[in-house]
């Protein structure tokens, strides 16, 4: 290891012992159990000001070998201090009760409308790709469930990588230019989500101004709800515009002559960087197309819809009155919330969106109930998409853990 950062090394971990030491100073002393006593106190973020000097020192000394265990760990780190903060006013055995009385035959059209939004998926993948490649819903649909299983359960959102590399090898369409539409496609998942939050929103009653909770020292409320919310409409904008930028010709012909530029590149490797800026540039001409655009924007409408529609039948299994536009203001509220970093599948900050989503717009005030909801619409969405795209990617000899 290199003396400087051996010496930053034990800066670090040092300074995370001190702070450990002197942000656990009083725990236990408000009495109660262990829960009350040591948990509940350690969830204040203002005593958790030794974990940025902890994931500094982990990243030190991992981070060169061992980068994928780092980022699960801290996505784990996540996920289970948003479970601990979504679950502090659970009370369990309304919890259990609650599942019990779930009526199971709402499973049935939760699970039918949720994976045909899955297969609608792979039809509007299947577009982005022309006009180079004419590929069909069922050509794509297993790259795709491949890449839904690995995001589940591995860390990085490594999946989006895997099926552009499935597709490039299996259809021939180059693992460049499938990257592209796997960006193009979340573009417009963002765009749809966000318009129709607004629909939703505009024609639901208002959100409850008065849902306040605790998080560690953060009060987490509407408004900083529509903060976010605006926050992710503007990341949303700046990606449009990056891509509209990168589509004009003249900063297609000024990034060739950067690569060209380039002294201590070999003439051979600049080739191929100009052969994959090309690949990649290609990905994004279905958007040039209005008949195509149509179709895309008519699918990536019905896709959400159906994923509403699929929430509100859980809903009605647990008896929740809830319309498809609180549902559909639900699912984006919840993709608002697993925006950062977490375990594989989300777990917990899932289960901190739905619950947060449907007190605030008034659907039920039983965190319990919303809870057992969460915990549903999650389990649909996740158990089968991990056994059928692992199934796929054992027949496509796709491995989820790679040799290191």
């Amino acid at each position: 290891m290199n003396p400087r950062k051996g010496i930053l090394l034990a800066i670090c971990a040092l300074l995370t012992v001190a702070l450990m030491v002197v942000n656990m100073r009083g725990l236990g002393a408000s009495g109660g159990g262990f829960y009350e006593g040591w948990v509940l106190p350690l969830l204040d973020l203002k005593r958790m000001v030794w974990f940025i000097p902890l994931v500094v020192t982990l990243y030190l000394a991992f981070a060169k070998r061992h980068h994928k265990g780092l980022m699960l760990g801290v996505g784990c780190f996540i996920s289970v201090y948003a479970i601990l903060f979504s679950t502090r006013s659970v009370n369990w055995s309304e919890f259990g009760e609650s599942l019990r009385a779930f009526r199971l035959l709402w499973l049935l059209p939760a699970l039918a409308t949720f994976y045909t939004s899955m297969y609608l998926r792979a039809v509007r993948w299947g577009l982005l790709f022309q006009p180079h490649h004419d590929l069909k819903g069922y050509q794509v649909f297993r790259p795709l469930m491949i890449c839904f299983a690995f995001n589940s359960i591995l860390p990085g959102r490594v999946g989006e990588f895997v099926r552009a590399y499935v597709v490039g090898r299996e259809r021939k369409t180059g693992m460049p230019t499938a990257l592209a539409t796997v960006v193009a496609e979340r573009i417009f998942d963002g765009i749809t989500l966000l318009a129709l939050l607004a629909i939703s929103l505009a024609l639901t009653p208002p959100l409850d101004a008065g849902i306040r909770r605790q998080w560690g020292g953060i009060e987490l409320n509407v408004e900083l709800l529509n903060k976010l919310a605006t926050g992710v409409m503007l990341g949303s904008v700046v990606l449009i515009v990056g891509v509209v930028v990168f589509l004009l010709p003249w900063t297609q012909r000024l990034i060739i002559h950067i690569i060209r530029r380039q002294p201590l590149t070999s003439d051979g490797l600049k080739g191929k960087l100009i052969g994959v800026l090309n690949q990649f540039e290609r990905g994004f001409h279905a958007l040039q197309r209005p008949a195509v655009l149509a179709r895309v924007v008519l699918h990536s409408i019905v896709i959400w819809m159906l994923v509403g529609l699929s929430n509100l039948t859980v809903a009605m299994g647990f008896g929740l009155p809830m319309s498809l536009l609180q549902s559909l203001a639900i699912v984006t509220l919840i993709g608002i919330f697993i925006l950062p970093p977490a375990a594989p599948g989300y777990w917990g900050l899932y289960e901190a969106g739905a619950i947060f989503s449907l007190l605030a717009l008034g659907v039920t005030g039983d965190e319990s109930l919303a809870l057992a909801f969460a915990l549903m619409t999650h389990l649909v969405q996740y158990v089968p998409i991990v056994l059928i795209g692992l199934l796929f990617a054992w027949q496509a000899h796709v491995r989820p853990v790679s040799q290191e």
